[in-house]
């Protein structure tokens, strides 16, 4: 949570007349710890409803926030290939650093 806010991923705001909200719901999912490293915690985030949306309207095309098996494999052939020691790999706040060019609003249930 901390993290969204320090990026100002969202402004709470009014609706405008006119406009549709998307309902949206947090999910939160609690991250293992790793021993001697990290504490275990929660992490959260908050999730619309995809069957609310609809096509042409809310959206017109979907991202992953996930990593491409390709970029994966690069990594761990440097990491072979310069005889460098991997430990751990987290991709953090994904969703933080996009710009989005239209405007989206969504109701927290």
């Amino acid at each position: 949570m901390e993290s969204l806010y320090k990026n100002r991923t969202w402004n709470l705001c009014e609706l405008p007349k006119g406009q549709r909200a998307l309902t949206a719901k947090w999910i939160y999912k609690r991250k293992a710890s790793i021993h001697g490293v990290e504490e275990a915690r929660w992490k959260a985030r908050l999730v619309v409803w995809g069957c609310n949306q609809k096509e042409d309207i809310d959206y017109n095309e979907v991202f992953y926030p996930i990593v491409h098996h390709t970029s994966g494999r690069v990594l761990l052939a440097f990491v072979v290939l310069f005889d460098m020691e991997l430990k751990q790999l987290d991709v953090k706040t994904v969703f933080h650093h996009g710009e989005l060019e239209e405007e989206i609003y969504m109701k927290q249930l």
